[in-house]
């Protein structure tokens, strides 16, 4: 089993601590909320299909081909690895930190990998909430299995649930005096496709008719990795209705691969740009990422 521990700082900033064995370890409130909520439809802001994990966060999201291990349960089913022992991962974020004030959003995410014989089976739980005011849950239940050690399909449902808690600054809200909960079902199919040092992948979401209304509509994602000797790439594609974006990953493994560097390349329509970066440490049963 693995110890992880992760500490994320403002959006994109996320470090992570690996070990074996067994256990893994300005903007104002009221006016965030409801945007948040009463805007959601038009933006499509809710439940962002960001990477839980630093190394894929440090390598652009660029994970369509690429093992996620359990984290894989909340993005590509069929990225699940299949390890010898049941993987557990728990991590804790925090967004946009030193607020004037002092708003707090944070991140929360607990996955688990267990394996068995040529299946793997992935749970994982997500909470994103600005204190008090908005809440994302996320609970998702995923599957996969090899076949002829080269192909492997996978498949994921999730559960989303919406929650505006009653507060002192929405009591007197005709609109929102009473708490506001809302469930929703989502469904994802993926396959990977493994040749030596190739691997190619896709996974496909299927949103019920309600959550359409607040996460981005269904997308497709398409993506090719390649590997060898310490070196790794990755490159995706997404496609939505609203927006197309390619994804680039490096990562060099250093002194034996117990070094590792990433770097990550964003690019997509309406002039979207964004670079990440990373370092990681492993040395036998222990690492530690970072990502930027």
């Amino acid at each position: 089993m693995n110890y992880e521990f992760r500490i994320m700082k403002n959006v994109s900033s996320f470090i992570t601590l690996r070990g074996h064995s067994s256990f893994s370890c300005a903007i104002n409130r009221t006016a965030t909320a409801l945007l948040l909520c009463c805007s959601a439809a038009l933006l499509y802001g809710a439940f962002e299909d960001a990477s839980p994990s630093a190394r894929m966060n440090a390598l652009g999201h660029a994970c369509i081909a690429v093992s996620g291990g359990e984290f894989a349960a909340l993005e590509n089913p069929s990225g699940l690895s299949f390890p010898e022992t049941l993987n557990v991962s728990a991590g804790y974020g925090r967004y946009h930190m030193g607020l004037s004030d002092k708003s707090d959003i944070s991140n929360v995410v607990l996955a688990a990998g267990v394996p068995y014989k040529f299946f793997g089976i992935g749970f994982a739980y997500k909470n994103f909430s600005l204190k008090d005011f908005y809440i994302e849950e996320t609970l998702s239940i995923a599957g996969s299995v090899r076949f002829l050690e080269r192909f492997i399909a996978g498949v994921a449902l999730k559960n989303h649930t919406l929650k505006i808690p009653l507060n002192q600054y929405l009591i007197n809200d005709p609109v929102f005096a009473a708490p506001y909960e809302k469930n929703f079902s989502e469904y994802v199919i993926g396959a990977n496709f493994s040749l030596p040092n190739v691997t190619f992948g896709y996974f496909q979401n299927v949103l019920d008719g309600k959550l359409a209304k607040y996460k981005e509509p269904a997308s497709r994602h398409y993506g090719m990795s390649y590997k060898d000797e310490g070196f790794l790439v990755g490159i995706d594609y997404k496609d939505t209705t609203l927006k197309q974006i390619v994804s680039v990953g490096f990562e060099k493994g250093l002194f034996d691969n117990v070094f590792l560097w990433r770097l990550g390349f964003n690019f997509g329509n309406r002039n979207y740009r964004r670079i990440s970066s990373g370092l990681g440490f492993d040395f036998r049963d222990f690492s530690i990422d970072y990502a930027i």
